[in-house]
């Protein structure tokens, strides 16, 4: 048994939580392990991403690439995996700032996504809503795969 931590800066969220709500606008958000791409080190270490897109454009709203460090110590089998995810919430907190408004919906594939991005959702206003599919995220996610553009 763990605890999981999910930071959030409060100065961050009072300035997201100003933002006007976009009224229709959803992003579908997930953490992907993408074993395709590694760091280039003796002991490659695996990329993962931290997407979301618009759900009708298909247009990247956060789109974060990252590797487990290797200094930090293994807490049981997630070692530094677990601070991967427990920063998706500061990061999709930072793609909001970045746009300038919030979306009316988070669209994600899974409980333990929500999970990690609920803290946020008590700060600002959107809907999560479980999807069994993600149907622009995966085909950003595979065209980026393919042009070697992610």
């Amino acid at each position: 048994a763990w605890t999981e931590r999910i930071g959030l800066d409060r100065m961050k969220c009072a300035q997201a939580a100003r933002f006007d709500m976009a009224q229709g606008e959803a992003w579908e958000m997930d953490f992907i392990q993408v074993p395709v791409f590694h760091t280039e080190e003796p002991r490659a270490r695996i990329m993962y991403l931290v997407a979301a897109v618009n759900a009708l454009t298909g247009e990247r709203c956060v789109w974060d690439k990252l590797v487990v460090d290797p200094k930090i110590p293994r807490n049981g089998t997630l070692g530094g995996l677990k601070l991967l995810w427990e920063s998706l919430a500061s990061r999709l907190l930072e793609g909001v700032l970045k746009r300038g408004k919030v979306p009316a919906e988070i669209h994600v594939r899974t409980q333990r996504m929500m999970r990690f991005l609920r803290p946020l959702g008590l700060q600002i206003p959107f809907k999560l809503v479980l999807h069994r599919q993600l149907p622009r995220l995966t085909t950003a996610v595979n065209s980026a795969i393919i042009n070697r553009s992610i």
